[in-house]
């Protein structure tokens, strides 16, 4: 069983006003592993909140400005993981030249490269970056950490993970 816990905000009239309630509850998604993979084993469902240990939970993800690169090293990047994002969604032969093992994403259009923040660290550089994709006229935006190495006058991705995490422009 996954459960997630989710947080919303809900307007309720309450006399003669609409009352802006925080409103939390988790959702469950039933799923069985079959030995090579998961799979949703039944209909996900609603229940109260079993556990919130902190006393305010952050619910977004706080997206920092200043990664301490040059503008061209950026513009560089950037341009690089607009390319990549545009075979991402349309040439799995090009995405293999460019990257190590990700698949292209089909039924998919690359829109635009909403936000990057970058961080050296040893030989790689690790990229953070938000992508608005468009779905059947349908458009979402998705979070991503790239892993990336120099190949020649540009890069490569060598790893690549959905998600950004919370602390990433932690700086030690």
């Amino acid at each position: 069983m996954a459960t997630y816990e989710v947080h919303y905000i809900q307007l309720v009239k309450e006399e003669k006003d609409n009352v802006e309630k925080k409103l939390s509850i988790d959702f469950n998604i039933p799923f069985t592993n079959t030995g090579n993979g998961y799979y949703v084993s039944g209909l996900p469902w609603f229940s109260n909140l079993t556990d919130n240990q902190a006393d305010e939970v952050k619910t977004t993800l706080e997206l920092g400005n200043d990664d301490h690169l040059s503008t061209q090293s950026k513009e560089k990047l950037d341009k690089f993981l607009e390319l990549f994002f545009i075979n991402y969604t349309t040439d799995q032969s090009n995405l293999d030249l460019i990257s190590d093992g990700v698949p292209m994403l089909e039924n998919t259009t690359f829109k635009t490269l909403d936000y990057t923040y970058y961080k050296e660290e040893k030989e790689n550089i690790i990229a953070y970056a938000q992508v608005t994709f468009d779905v059947s006229g349908s458009t979402h935006s998705e979070n991503f950490t790239l892993t990336l190495s120099k190949k020649g006058k540009s890069y490569y991705v060598n790893q690549l993970n959905h998600t950004i995490p919370t602390n990433y422009a932690y700086t030690k």
